[in-house]
């Protein structure tokens, strides 16, 4: 399946806002563009959807970001099955945890998305009260036409 520049960018923006508000160190755009060799302007754009990063950028985007390329790719495939706050939800429990953890309990879901979008829910409940993370946002499935 092919993404759209506006689901890698907006992966990407969540990832490091997210991990930015968690408190991790260099997680600005400004620290990120740096580390690319490329202008904050640009990575703006990438975050923006407007541009596509290359491969060797991405790679090393996701580095910084201390995300596998299968992670990101799991990323980009929940994207595309679950409402935005679900998802937002999802990236702050693989950040809050680390990935490890994550894979544990949500790797059984990677290779089937629409059983990520039926299970997920009640997975990330579950993990948020065992971590002892607080969230104001309730957590829905999108409807999926049935």
């Amino acid at each position: 399946m092919l993404y759209s520049r506006e689901s890698i960018g907006k992966i990407i923006y969540l990832l490091r806002t997210f991990q930015s508000k968690a408190k991790r160190p260099n997680m600005r755009q400004a620290d990120i563009s740096k580390a690319l060799g490329i202008s904050q302007g640009t990575l703006s754009k990438i975050e923006n959807g407007l541009l596509e990063p290359g491969t060797s950028e991405l790679f090393v985007l996701l580095k910084c970001l201390h995300v596998t390329p299968d992670e990101f790719y799991y990323f980009l495939e929940a994207y595309q099955h679950l409402d935005r706050a679900t998802f937002e939800q999802l990236v702050r429990v693989h950040i809050s945890m680390g990935a490890d953890k994550f894979k544990q309990i949500i790797g059984p879901y990677l290779d089937n998305p629409t059983e990520l979008a039926k299970k997920v829910n009640g997975q990330i409940t579950a993990t948020l009260a065992e971590q002892n993370v607080t969230s104001h946002t309730t957590l829905h499935l999108k409807q999926q036409g049935a």
